[in-house]
């Protein structure tokens, strides 16, 4: 609904307000409301350039809609210029207003899990800790016995489909040589290897 409002709020501003409404104004009223606007918008535009580069061509999309239903109307050139100006500021809000609104329900949304990150061990899956699967954990399917950590878990697995039994670690040496070679002689297979 924001990006909807963003997209069409600068559009629909001339059923609120026609344009034809500010025919007649005074010219010292609508240079220097032009001039502001104009400004604003450069500076906007300067500062999203910089951060955002070719894409900020994109923000634009209201403003130009926006400025298309000017000429619908039978407007005198003040008032062209005075709807133009009021088009700019409407659209820096709307832009300013949209983007408040998203950073504030992002932060909102993020909060908590900001918060208590130190709970969730920064994000990554505990290894090794001692692990009794909760409530919820159960009704997703994991068993209501404790389970081995991850990291022992895999390692377990690991060992099973290298044929060797838990009583050691699984080694590089294990992997060159294969299952069925003695361990003593890792430096002669492995100058063999490289040489061939």
């Amino acid at each position: 609904m924001l990006f909807a409002l963003w997209l069409v709020g600068p559009y629909s501003l001339r059923w609120l307000i026609p344009p034809s409404t500010w025919n007649g104004s005074l010219w010292a009223v609508a240079l220097p409301l032009l001039a502001v606007a104009l400004l604003a918008a450069w500076w906007a535009y300067k500062v999203t350039a910089a951060r955002f580069g070719k894409i900020t061509l994109f923000f634009l999309i209201p403003l130009i809609l926006g400025l298309t239903g000017i000429p619908l109307y039978d407007v005198d050139a003040v008032g062209w210029f005075v709807a133009g100006a009021i088009q700019v500021l409407v659209w820096l809000v709307l832009t300013f207003a949209v983007a408040g609104a998203f950073a504030v329900i992002y932060t909102v949304a993020s909060w908590p899990l900001l918060a208590r990150y130190k709970s969730h061990r920064f994000g990554l899956v505990p290894g090794s800790a001692k692990y009794k699967p909760s409530f919820l954990d159960r009704v997703c399917g994991i068993p209501s016995a404790r389970v081995s950590p991850l990291v022992s878990w895999l390692a377990d697995r690991i060992d099973d489909l290298a044929g060797i039994d838990h009583t050691r670690a699984l080694t590089f040496g294990d992997l060159w040589r294969g299952p069925d070679k003695p361990r003593n002689p890792i430096r002669r297979t492995a100058r063999r290897r490289v040489s061939a």
